[in-house]
């Protein structure tokens, strides 16, 4: 059995772009415009999502007829990006500073202001740097400051070893023998000992 191709007529495509500008369901497009263009399955909502992609993506109702759009995804070629390559000068400042013995992230952080270059980029770049640098002068300043996780962890750590006390429990009054409860109690807590009843 031979695949046949069913092509749009520039009419039908037309009629699916107002039916997609007045913001129609694509099924429902579907379901309508396949009886009127004796279309049936799943190609027709294909070419419905195809066609909606490209006028979101700013192609015109030409471009869709002159075929313009690209198949895959209806995609405009976009531009390459350019490629910011580190200067002579910027090695230089990134070794000097290197060799001050300052952390490479404080590094990075200031750099990246004066370089217009993101900072974890930067950082990459400056650890690469720092295995060419011959002397590393030792840091006596202050590092920055630990993350609050690091400080959490640091506690939970220090934690570990330090007992854990058991605080009294709460006195309460002792009721008198033979007392009794009318009406449905909020929660029961059960403990080794006793049990606690709240209203």
């Amino acid at each position: 059995m031979a695949y046949i191709t069913h092509y749009y007529t520039p009419d039908e495509i037309r009629i699916i772009v107002c039916d997609l500008k007045a913001n129609v369901p694509v099924k429902r497009i579907a379901r309508l415009r396949g009886i009127d263009f004796n279309r049936k399955g799943d190609g027709m909502l294909k070419k419905i999502r195809q066609i909606k992609r490209a006028l979101e993506k700013g192609f015109t109702i030409e471009d869709i007829l002159k075929k313009k759009t690209t198949e895959t995804y209806n995609k405009k070629s976009e531009p390459m990006r350019e490629l910011k390559f580190y200067s002579v000068e910027e090695i230089n400042i990134m070794k000097t500073d290197i060799a001050t013995g300052q952390p490479i992230k404080q590094i990075a952080r200031r750099l990246a202001k004066e370089f217009d270059r993101p900072a974890p980029g930067l950082e990459q770049k400056l650890y690469g740097l720092k295995k060419t640098v011959p002397y590393i002068a030792k840091w006596n300043n202050p590092r920055l400051k630990k993350t609050p996780v690091k400080r959490i962890i640091n506690k939970l750590q220090k934690s570990k070893h330090e007992p854990i006390v058991q605080q009294p429990a709460e006195m309460g009054v002792e009721v008198p023998y033979g007392m009794t409860f009318e009406g449905k109690p909020k929660r029961i807590i059960l403990h080794s000992d006793h049990f606690r009843i709240y209203f």
